[in-house]
């Protein structure tokens, strides 16, 4: 039901705005990357990858959590 801008010109049937990714930044470079998850709601997927790089982190992912 969410839907890139139309100036984007990017097909619905190809591309899909949803959850689940999150950003890799590098201190005074920017992002660098992202590490994705796919396949359960997008708000489950996106706490699977910040507890997973809080996790090699040694980091609380408490803190890095979405807004209930």
């Amino acid at each position: 039901e969410k839907m890139f801008p139309p100036h984007r010109n990017l097909p619905v049937d190809e591309f899909a705005l949803s959850g689940g990714s999150f950003p890799i930044r590098v201190k005074g470079i920017g992002i660098v990357g992202a590490a994705t998850v796919s396949g359960l709601h997008e708000r489950v997927d996106h706490e699977i990858v910040v507890r997973a790089i809080c996790q090699v982190l040694e980091l609380d992912p408490a803190t890095f959590a979405l807004p209930a």
